[in-house]
């Protein structure tokens, strides 16, 4: 018997290996409970779990992102109720459902400037599927623009004419000051 040779696509494998069709080394981290556990049901399981963890990185992002504690958690329950999210846990066992827990976990890490967890769940997300690559790439690609778009408005800001005239306008009353304490004298 061949490693890795069970798969229901034997139509489009003719080798039965299912890594000839995705690249899913992710699925390796889900062994240890299938050796404990040899049942679809585990899979199952497992899956359910992985789709109800990406709620915690949602509710911190939103929290941070629209400084409400309250209105995170309306977005993490929303997105646990969102029924297409529910009917694809409901039927088979999908790989591609450890995404959200890692797009969610990416872009909170960045947030946070917690750049060894970053890197690990970039390396973790390409590991789902072989198309994520392109997603990670678009994320980083925005963090990029993102980044450098908020320090340039932030020099930009600097040499506006508000951010010069309230810098003149103290140079002015100091001056306006002065000039009156020199004419109460005369």
């Amino acid at each position: 018997r061949k490693a890795f040779f069970y798969t229901i696509e034997q139509w489009m494998v003719p080798s039965g290996f299912y890594f000839g069709v995705h690249f899913s080394p992710i699925l390796f981290t889900l062994l240890p409970i299938y050796a404990l556990f040899p049942s679809t049901e585990s899979l199952l399981v497992s899956q359910s779990v992985l789709l109800a963890l990406a709620a915690v990185p949602l509710y911190k992002l939103s929290a941070i992102i629209l400084k409400s504690k309250n209105i995170g958690c309306i977005i993490a329950v929303s997105y646990l109720l969102y029924s297409p999210l529910q009917a694809a846990n409901w039927f088979d066992f999908h790989p591609q459902l450890f995404i959200p827990l890692m797009i969610f976990s990416v872009y909170y890490f960045w947030i946070k400037k917690s750049w060894p967890l970053y890197f690990v769940c970039v390396l973790l997300s390409v590991m789902i599927e072989e198309h994520l690559v392109y997603i990670i790439m678009a994320m980083a690609l925005y963090f990029l623009v993102s980044s450098r778009f908020h320090s340039a408005s932030k020099e930009i800001a600097s040499y506006t004419p508000v951010a010069k005239t309230k810098k003149s306008s103290k140079v002015k009353s100091t001056i306006s000051r002065k000039y009156r304490a020199i004419a109460m004298m005369m």
